[in-house]
């Protein structure tokens, strides 16, 4: 059986129908809600780029779909206080660190 597979960057573009068609025949989490989907995507521009993605099967059926994503945090943010202040006052030398794990990938999908 050949898959193949469409990726959208952006809630805008992705084919609402076929995404209900796969969330209604899986028991999708609320997570895959599009309303909430487009709220995270709205509010998280500046720091994260989404993709939709909808697998089809070989008559052109969606038969699944996932959301891949990336997002930009400062690991200062996440620290205790004593150790964020010191990555914030020495900055040259952690700044390679602190970009590396700024980078974050996730994904969660779902089947009909």
């Amino acid at each position: 059986m050949a898959y193949s597979y469409q990726i959208f960057d952006s809630i805008e573009r992705l084919d609402r129908t076929e995404w209900q068609r796969v969330k209604a025949s899986s028991d999708a989490a609320i997570f895959a809600d599009l309303r909430f989907i487009a709220a995270l995507e709205a509010s998280m521009s500046e720091v994260a780029r989404f993709w939709y993605i909808i697998v089809y099967d070989e008559d052109g059926v969606p038969v699944a779909c996932t959301i891949a994503s990336t997002m930009t945090i400062d690991i200062a943010h996440l620290s205790d206080r004593r150790l964020a202040r010191m990555i914030r006052h020495i900055p040259l030398l952690s700044s390679r660190f602190r970009s590396e794990a700024s980078n974050r990938r996730s994904t969660s999908g779902y089947r009909a």
